[in-house]
Formats: structure tokens, C-alpha cells, sequence
């Protein structure tokens, strides 16, 4: 239990307890002052220590996932949650609120009015709206759970004890925590409460604040609302007893039913008056509308009076234009002015709009109830100077709304425009790119077979020379009958004719591969396309969100148009590392990425440890929030997965729940054991080790009832114990069956040749006048097999309870951990979800919120692809480093196409990333940082990197002896060759690609000179051999042979620029082979490529 005193110790290292403020069972509530956000005043809400620790974790988790759910202006708002290790227990933190409906309810007790209830009985019925529309109930409403605003408005507090619905059978139900007076008859009887339970506690509530007591602590009953003062409605009434009716059925079955019966509490407000003056004008307009038969004052006041409402006055929408009020009603738009002598509103004109722009012009305007007087004289309109000063308070009262309201409508309005702006550009390229993958023509086949793990498709015409599909194009199958379901099929090995030969990927799990029986004859194949549509999408969809405003994080539209919204905490100058040798630039960026409330930028130039640095990043708010939900994203594979490795690094045993998602062959090896594939598997292979001891119960006891009714049948014992077990070799048979789709075609001959051995073994043990005719294809002759082992075994023992429990025993192994649905509870667990931008749009993970989104390269990410991760998490850091590589962009984006939607290559590849730092940077602001020590490069390449590229700023964390090459013959760490004087120097071109024969020669010479020093040094070196040409690729392999004998001393590996960012070599050549009389350069103009190309290199850089 938490001490009475008040500790100096802060809450997490940042929440000053000043004093005690409240408390129940389970918690204590003090008011404290956030140290990091300028001392500002909150409610620290810590769970008390006498709870076991399964209840108190429980309650937390509860509550605060309730919490996060939770976006209504009558629920307060969680700003912060976690561990405290100070106080060793589970803390809150919430907007500090002093008063409480009981303070409302003590102001009013000496007074007999009640029409301050009436609006706070509304808004508390809104705010169980809300929550029961997320599946909450709150169990504990009470007038000190009813927080009362600066503005006078109710909020709900202490959803301490609420649960989620749809999960009342898990975990801890906390039934014995109930409030007395205000829980319903149900709760006091530990039963399990639902929405129903909430509208009678609030009916206690509303008792309360009506008879000004508390309720009885044993219920109340119908005597006792009839003693209610006379003052309350009887229709009010009525509503209380049917909110409190002892049993659930009694009582509204729904929230919102009972908060369009609280409408009727409108009626019994004292409004304030309005009054409207009706001019000659107005009265000429309701008459030529036919709204009034004659053109008199008097019809044409009742007239109004009565489109108003009149002795109950309706809700009308009103707004300021040019000076002037809008007065919308059902069907009329009144334009009124104030008068300039008068406390009243002066009707200026009477329009009839068009219906459609009637109701577009209400969703703008503000919502307000009135007490209006319509009248034709001014000398009527004021009766007293005190009622003149009353009218024109209430007038000065509705025009200062309105022009706040005016105010907040424009800002949205301009929003929106901008947020339009923002996604305008990227609709229109992604809608062109959905054009020319619709345009792709596909081919009518009459006909397939299948010829091992190839398909030869028969087509109906010769397909056309200028075939626009790639090569080794993915293909899919249609049925003409139903072209929207394509079934992917393989990869196209080669089109002769009207044949067409399709390699089975049988491996590839994600997709749906069918037997060649099972496609659709005739049909039509063409490329598969559902990736690159599904990608198209994805960012679409983020698009979407953003443009609409509804990001998980309200602020991040405005914040992406502006950085300077961006919110931030004061960084914790006491953090503990966990990587004790971390450098200070890291160790800065680490204080600012976790103050950040919206978003954090961080640059990580060549070999500065961003991977480190997110490592400790995720690492660090886990310990503070271990429930907390973080997405790691990356525009690769290979970038997600290094962060995850260096985060299991680093915990050791002690690793959190990490789940990749993504496609097991694209995800790499290192990564497999954290995909969900594998995680499911995991699962499965310990849920059914649980139930193999069950099972082999099931099937034993069987055994021994099917013996002991042997004497009724005709099967000797030893026939019958056959039996049994061919029944259960083909039950595992089965099984092995199922994976068939995932082998690769050796595998496949290999399981074939097996299954069949063993169905003759089986076929040769039953009876010889059961064994029958063998069927050739395995999947039927086991079906075949098992029908007549069943037939023989069912007379032995007929149909029984262990029976039927052994078949839902096998039928549940068989499914667990297959389906889709098995996929949820893996993901909900897990602390860390990772995958890449595209991926975290995709099926598993679409629907997900995270607290955090830790998003690596967004440099190399188009501004759609990021949006689809940053639109998921209410924080983000996005870390990158806009002067390596750009975005990249399809091919198909060629200028004349992208001229006509006015934009460009260059436009589109310029990251988001790069624009939000640019932005950060030129108003000086935290939200951008840059990483400054490297830890990779030799310093003099190191200091050519950082001159060049990044202002001078880098400093260099290894020593120059630590990273010497070890050439005697290469004097400096940096050299430049250039072929310029060598016969044969200039570049050749190859389809669409360049090779240069001179650098190929001089590559190779420099690489056998290695190798002999490095023999005779006895050392090995690592070397990356960088161009940025496909066709010298394919030279310099064929030239270097890179996996050849010869190679003893260097692991050489050739590749692009691309496919070396994030990595790096002992040594790197970078081979540029562009050399042309017109100095030529195409894409090597961008210095980023060769700011890649060189930081590579930890001890040596070689280029030419």
C-alpha cells in the first residue's frame, strides 16, 4: 500500500506528487506537476500495492487499453501511463480536474432549479454512447467518477474497473469492486454487468443530482422516484424507472435509446429569448413563395414562428457571413442582421435554396436552441431597458460564438485544402499507374497440362511480337466467367508460338497455386498482377487518411504541412542506457526521439549507428511502457531486420515479443524465426505436444472398449489392433498430404514415392477380400483405404462419446494454428510489429494502432509508401538520410506522362522525408537531428565523406590503425583511378545498359594484386565491388569469377550501388563506367550515388 506521505521521489522520473486528491479500493489519485511539460498541473493515478500483482496488471492493461479507445469530449483523456519503478507500481496520468459532479450537485443543494441537470444528464449519456460503441462498459459510474470542466462540462473518469464486452469470459473480472448506492442489482450479486448495468447506475446518478441526496445503498425503487420534487417532469420520470428496473431485461436494451429519451429534457430548459424583426422584405419573400396566402406582418410572423418551433423552440443552424447571420432552417435560409439602435436580429431577406446546398451549408454551421420572438415593431420587441440589457448580452453571447465558430470553420477548411495539396500530386500518379498495369493485355488459352512442374498453356492465337510482359514474368489464370479471382500459377519460361511454357513455383507458400486439373480450360493468363495492385492501394489508402484527417495521430496532417506543431516533452536528462557505451550524439537523440509527442526526424549519415540508435530507442520506451505497441517499418527487408537482430542483441534471454510479418522469402533466413508463420507453427507444435498425452488417452480407451466388445463381431484381436493402426497411418498420412502444395518438385517425387509404399503396406494388411482395387492418384486410394477400415471397424464398435471426442480432438489438431484467425492473438501479444511500409498496409496489419512507428530509410521512400506506416501510430521517428539514395521510382513514370499530371521525376524523387528535414532544419527546430560520429570508415575516408556531404560535420569514433588496409603498395586509404589514357576506355552500350571493358581489365589486375598480398600477409579482407550498370555486372562476374578456387584471401561480392546501401566492405571499388566524348554521365550525376559508393568501405575506396 502506498504511503500516506507524499514522497519527493517523482513518478518515472517526471511527475511531482503534490497532494493526495482522491482514492478507492485499487488506486490513489494526487494532483502532481509534469516536470517535462513546463510544470503544468495533471492527476497521477498510481494502482495500490496490495493487489496481487495478476489482478493489478490486469486492471492496468484494461484500463488503459479502454483508455486508448476512448476520443469524446464528455471522457477524459489519458496523457500518459507506464511503470513506476520508484513507487513500484502502475501509474496514470490525466488532465488534472478538481471539481466533481458531487461539488455540482453541493452548489445546487440550496436552490430548487434543475435546469443545470438537464444538459450534464445528456452529455454523460453521450459519453456511454461512445464507449459502449467500442465495446466498453465502465462499471462504476458515480458523481465522483463525473469530472466537472473549467467550461461546466461532465467528463468520465475511472474506467478503473471497466472490460471490454466481448471479452468478459478472460482474464480477471474484478467483480468484487462495486460502488454502494450506485451499482446495479446485478453487480451487488456478482453477476457480470453489460451496458444495462451502466444506465442504472447512471439513473442512481441522475437520482443524485435530482433529490439532491445520494441514493440508498440498497437500490432504489419506484416509491422513491415518485419522491422526487414536483419540479421534475413525470416524462422524466418515467425514463428513471425504466433505467433503474431491477432486472436487466427491464431497462433500455441500448445506450443511444436511452439518450433520445433524454432529448425530451430540451423542453424543460428556460432558453434564452431572441428576437426577430420581420421586414417588409422578408414578409414581400414569404408571400412570392407561397408561404403565406396573404402579405401581412401578422401571417408572416406566425408563419416564422412556427418554421421555429414556436412554444418549443427546435435546434437551428446558424452562421456568420460578411456581418451577417444565416439562419438555416428545415426548408428556408434567413439572412438577418443586428440591429445597429436594437437588441434584436433583423430579417433581411428569406431564401428557399436548393435542398442538396441547404444541407451542405448546415454541416458548416454551428447548432443552436433559442426561445425566438418574432415580431414586426420594435416598441414590441422591447418591453424593459433590464430585459433590452438581457437580449443584448445574449446577442453579444451568439455572435462571439459564431465568429469562433467562423474561425474554426475556416482553419478546416484551409486544412483540408492543404491536406488535399499534400496527397493531390500522388493521387493522380498512383491513378496512372493503375492505368498501365490495367492496360497490360492478357492471352486466351484453350487449354493446359501439366508436365512435371511446368504448365504448357495452349493458347488460342499466336501471341503478338510486341508482348509488353516482362521477362520471367509472374502469370495468373482467369476465368472468362469471372475475371475479377486470378489464381497465380508460376513464371513464364518461354512463348513459342501459340505455346507457352509456365514454371510452378509450388514454393511459394503466399500464394494460391492450383493443380493443373483445377484451372480454369479455356481461360485467360496474363501477368500477375495482384502485388503491385495491392501496393497501389496501400498508399492510396494512406492517401486517403491523411486528406479525410483521421490518422491515428489527429495532429499529423498539420504537422506534415507545418513541423512546428510538432509537441515535445523536456528530455530526460536521467535516462539509463542500456548500451552503456553509447556515443553522446546517440545518446542525444535518444533523449529527444522519446520526448517527442508527435514526431521526431532523426539523419543518420554512413556508419553513424542509426541502427543502434533505434535499437535503444525501442528498447528504452518499452521499459517505461512494456505494453506498448511499436511498428518497425523500413522501405527493406534487410533494414527491418538489422534493427531486430541489434534489439535481440541486446536483451539476451530477456527478448521481447517480436512478430515479423511479410513473405517468408523476401524476409531472409536471419529473420525466420520471428515471422508469423513461424510464430504460428510454434504455437501449434506446443498446443498439440499438450494434447498428445489427451489423444493417446482418447485412442487407448477406445482400443479397450473395441476389445471388449469383440466377442460381438468377427475380427480377431490381432486384426483388430491392425486395424487401428492403419487407421491412425493414414490419419498422419493425411497430414503429409496437405504440404504437398509447399514442396519443390524433387521433394514432392520423393513424399509421392513414399506415400504410395506405405498405402500398399496398409492395403496388404487388411482382410484379402477387403483390399480391393488399388486407385492411382494417392489422395483417392487414401480416402478409399480409410472408408473400408472404417466400414470394417464399425461393427467392432459402434458410434460412442469417445468416438465423437476423438474425432473433434483430431479435427481441432488438425485446423489449430492454420487459419487466419490464429494470426490475431499472436499479433496482440506482441510488443514489436515489423515489416516494411508497403507490408504494414497489408491484411495482418491495416487494421492495427501503435503508440509508436519507428520507421528506417525513409529517405528511400516515396511519400505514399511512408504514409502507410506513419498514418498507424499516434508517435513516429522516421530516421533516414536524404543525400544517400532517392525514393525509387517505377520505370513506367516517364517524363511525357508525368508531364501531363505537371509534375516530374525529379519532383516525385524528392522523399518526404528530405522535405520535413529541409523544413526542420531552416526554422532551427527539435524535431530534426543528425547523428555525428561514424563508426565505420577509415577517418580520411571518413573526412571525405563528411566534406563533401554533410558540411564537415562528422567526427570519426575509430582510429586510423584500426582500420589500415594493410597494402604496401596503396599508399592512402582513398585512391582514383581513371582509364582515360587506356586503349578501349570508352563505355559500351548493351540494351538498355553500359559496360566498360577498360575498368573490367583494371578491376580484375587490382583484385589479383590483393589477393597475392593478402596471401602472403595471411590475412583476409572482405570487398565489395559497387557499379551501378546491370551489363558490367554481368561482365565483371564473368571476368572475376567471384566464388572461384583462385580466390583464397578475398570474399568478393559484385552487386549495385542499391543493393550495397546499409551495408559495408574491408575494401570497395566503384566502378563508374561511364566514358564518353560528351562527358555523358545519365544518372551518375546524382552525388548521392557516390556518397553511398565510397562510405561502404571501412578501410579502403577505390573508383575509377
Amino acid at each position: 500500500m502506498l504511503n500516506s506521505s507524499i514522497s519527493a521521489e517523482r513518478v518515472a522520473g517526471r511527475y511531482q506528487l503534490i497532494q493526495r486528491v482522491g482514492g478507492g479500493n485499487m488506486s490513489s489519485v494526487y494532483e502532481a506537476q509534469d516536470t517535462r511539460r513546463g510544470n503544468r498541473t495533471v492527476a497521477v493515478k498510481l494502482l495500490n500495492t496490495e493487489h496481487d500483482d495478476a489482478l493489478k496488471q490486469e486492471i492496468f492493461r484494461r484500463e488503459t487499453r479502454a483508455l486508448s479507445q476512448l476520443e469524446h469530449p464528455n471522457i477524459v483523456n489519458v496523457l500518459d501511463y507506464g511503470w513506476s519503478a520508484e513507487y513500484r507500481c502502475h501509474y496514470l496520468v490525466f488532465p488534472y480536474v478538481p471539481r466533481t459532479l458531487l461539488d455540482e450537485i453541493e452548489r445546487h443543494k440550496a436552490d430548487g432549479s434543475h435546469d443545470w441537470c438537464w444538459p450534464l444528464m445528456r452529455a454523460m449519456a453521450d459519453a456511454l454512447v461512445h464507449a459502449h460503441s467500442q465495446g466498453i462498459i465502465h462499471r462504476d459510474i458515480k458523481p465522483s467518477n463525473v469530472l466537472i470542466s473549467p467550461e461546466g462540462q461532465p467528463q468520465l473518469v475511472d474506467f478503473g474497473v471497466s472490460f471490454l464486452k466481448y471479452e468478459l469470459s478472460t482474464g480477471v473480472t474484478v467483480s468484487s469492486f462495486w460502488s454502494t448506492g450506485y451499482a446495479s442489482p446485478e453487480q451487488r450479486s456478482e453477476h457480470k454487468a453489460d451496458e444495462r448495468s451502466d444506465m442504472y447506475s447512471l439513473g442512481c446518478v441522475f437520482y443524485h443530482m435530482l433529490a439532491r441526496r445520494a441514493p440508498p445503498a440498497n437500490g432504489l425503487t419506484p416509491a422513491q422516484i415518485d419522491t422526487l420534487p414536483a419540479q421534475v417532469p413525470e416524462q422524466l420520470k418515467r425514463t428513471l424507472r425504466r433505467m433503474l428496473a431491477p432486472q436487466p431485461d427491464g431497462r433500455f436494451q441500448q445506450t443511444v435509446q436511452l439518450r433520445r429519451q433524454l432529448d425530451l429534457t430540451q423542453k424543460f430548459e428556460l432558453l434564452p429569448e431572441v428576437y426577430l424583426l420581420v421586414t417588409d422584405r422578408a414578409r414581400r419573400d414569404l408571400f412570392d413563395q407561397g408561404h403565406i396566402e396573404q402579405p401581412s406582418t401578422l401571417a408572416a410572423c406566425e408563419f416564422l414562428l412556427e418554421e421555429l418551433g414556436g412554444s418549443e423552440p427546435k435546434e437551428v443552424q446558424l452562421s456568420l457571413e460578411r456581418g451577417d447571420v444565416r439562419l438555416l432552417t428545415g426548408a428556408l435560409r434567413l439572412i438577418c442582421a443586428r440591429d445597429a439602435s436594437s437588441p434584436v436580429l433583423v430579417i433581411k431577406a428569406v431564401h428557399v435554396p436548393y435542398q442538396p446546398q441547404l444541407e451542405q451549408q448546415k454541416i458548416h454551421a454551428a447548432a443552436f436552441r433559442y426561445l425566438w420572438q418574432v415580431t414586426d415593431s420594435l416598441a414590441a420587441a422591447i418591453p424593459s431597458a433590464s430585459a433590452s440589457a438581457t437580449l443584448g448580452a445574449t446577442l453579444d453571447s451568439l455572435f462571439e460564438q459564431l465568429s469562433t465558430h467562423q474561425v474554426t470553420e475556416q482553419t478546416a477548411r484551409r486544412r483540408s485544402v492543404e491536406r488535399k495539396d499534400l496527397t493531390r500530386m500522388w493521387e493522380a500518379v498512383l491513378a496512372h499507374q493503375q492505368t498501365l498495369l490495367d492496360a497490360v493485355p492478357r492471352l486466351f488459352y484453350r487449354e493446359v497440362v501439366r508436365d512435371g512442374d511446368t504448365l504448357l498453356f495452349t493458347l488460342a492465337q499466336p501471341a503478338p511480337d510486341d508482348l509488353p510482359w516482362p521477362e520471367n514474368a509472374p502469370v495468373a489464370v482467369q476465368d472468362p466467367e469471372h475475371p475479377q479471382a486470378a489464381s497465380y500459377v508460376g513464371h513464364v519460361m518461354g512463348i513459342t508460338g501459340k505455346a507457352l511454357r509456365v514454371s510452378r513455383d509450388i514454393g511459394d507458400a503466399h500464394r494460391l497455386v492450383h493443380p493443373a486439373e483445377q484451372l480454369p480450360s479455356p481461360g485467360l493468363i496474363g501477368v500477375f498482377q495482384q502485388e503491385a495492385k495491392a501496393a497501389l492501394e496501400r498508399q492510396q489508402a494512406a492517401l486517403n487518411v491523411i486528406r479525410a484527417g483521421v490518422t491515428v495521430n489527429p495532429r499529423l496532417p498539420e504537422i506534415l504541412r507545418d513541423l512546428t506543431g510538432a509537441e515535445f516533452d523536456e528530455p530526460d536528462g536521467g535516462l539509463e542506457f542500456f548500451q552503456r557505451d553509447l556515443a553522446e550524439d546517440k545518446q542525444r537523440a535518444v533523449r529527444q526521439a522519446l520526448a517527442a509527442r508527435d514526431l521526431f526526424l532523426l539523419q543518420g549519415p554512413p556508419g553513424t549507428g542509426k541502427t543502434t540508435t533505434l535499437a535503444e530507442i525501442i528498447l528504452q520506451i518499452l521499459k517505461v511502457k512494456p505494453d506498448a505497441r511499436i511498428l518497425v517499418a523500413s522501405q527493406s527487408n534487410v533494414a527491418v531486420n538489422h534493427i531486430l537482430s541489434r534489439i535481440a542483441e541486446l536483451q539476451g534471454s530477456q527478448g521481447v515479443e517480436i512478430v515479423r510479418v511479410g513473405r517468408a522469402e523476401k524476409i531472409g533466413h536471419g529473420a525466420q524465426v520471428w515471422t508469423l508463420e513461424q510464430r504460428m507453427a510454434d504455437w501449434r507444435t506446443e498446443v498439440l505436444a499438450r494434447t498428445d498425452g489427451v489423444l493417446a488417452q482418447l485412442k487407448e480407451r477406445l482400443r479397450t472398449l473395441r476389445r471388449e466388445h469383440k466377442a460381438n463381431q468377427e475380427l480377431a484381436t490381432n486384426v483388430l489392433d491392425e486395424l487401428l493402426e492403419c487407421q491412425s497411418w493414414l490419419e498422419e498420412l493425411a497430414g503429409e498430404l496437405e504440404e504437398f502444395p509447399h514442396l519443390s518438385g524433387e521433394e514432392r517425387q520423393q513424399k509421392s514415392d513414399a506415400l504410395a509404399e506405405t498405402l500398399v503396406l496398409i492395403r496388404g494388411m487388411l482382410p484379402e477380400a477387403a483390399q480391393g482395387e488399388a486407385l492411382p492418384q494417392l489422395a483417392a486410394e487414401m480416402v478409399r483405404l480409410s472408408q473400408v477400415i472404417a466400414g470394417l471397424l464399425s461393427p467392432a464398435f459402434p458410434d460412442s462419446r469417445e468416438a465423437r471426442q476423438l474425432a473433434l480432438v483430431e479435427r481441432w489438431r488438425k485446423i489449430f494454428g492454420k487459419q487466419e484467425e490464429f494470426a490475431r492473438p499472436i499479433l496482440e501479444r506482441a510488443s514489436i510489429l515489423a515489416a516494411t511500409c508497403l507490408i504494414s498496409g497489408g491484411f495482418y496489419l491495416k487494421n492495427q494502432e501503435f503508440d509508436w512507428a519507428i520507421i528506417d530509410e525513409a529517405g528511400r521512400a516515396t511519400a505514399p509508401e511512408l504514409l502507410v506506416a506513419l498514418v498507424r501510430a499516434r508517435r513516429a521517428i522516421i530516421v533516414g538520410d536524404e543525400r544517400q539514395l532517392p525514393p525509387m521510382l517505377d520505370e513506367d513514370l516517364t517524363t511525357a506522362p508525368l508531364a501531363r499530371l505537371g509534375t516530374t521525376r525529379e519532383e516525385l524523387a524528392e522523399s518526404l522525408f528530405a522535405t520535413l528535414v529541409a523544413q526542420g532544419k531552416d526554422e532551427g527546430l527539435p524535431t530534426v537531428q543528425m547523428l555525428t560520429m561514424q563508426h565505420r570508415m577509415h577517418p580520411a575516408i571518413g573526412q571525405l565523406v563528411s566534406t563533401v556531404f554533410y558540411g564537415g560535420k562528422l567526427t570519426h569514433a575509430v582510429d586510423a590503425r584500426e582500420r589500415e588496409h594493410g597494402l604496401p603498395w596503396l599508399t592512402r586509404p582513398v585512391a582514383w583511378f581513371s582509364t582515360a589514357r587506356l586503349q578501349r576506355h570508352a563505355e559500351t552500350r548493351q540494351g538498355q545498359s553500359y559496360y566498360n571493358r577498360a575498368e573490367i581489365d583494371a578491376i580484375s589486375r587490382l583484385l589479383h594484386r590483393m589477393e597475392y598480398s593478402y596471401r602472403e600477409l595471411g590475412a583476409r579482407r572482405e570487398v565489395a565491388v559497387i557499379t551501378p550498370y546491370n551489363a558490367q555486372i554481368v561482365e565483371l562476374l564473368a571476368e572475376i569469377t567471384p566464388g572461384g578456387l583462385f580466390w583464397q584471401a578475398l570474399s568478393i561480392e559484385v552487386a549495385t550501388i542499391d543493393a550495397f546501401q546499409g551495408r559495408d566492405r574491408d575494401i570497395v571499388l566503384y566502378s563508374t563506367v561511364r566514358s564518353n566524348p560528351q562527358g555523358t554521365l545519365g544518372f551518375l550525376r546524382d552525388r548521392r550515388r557516390l556518397n553511398v559508393a565510397i562510405s561502404r568501405a571501412r578501410g579502403a575506396a577505390s573508383g575509377g
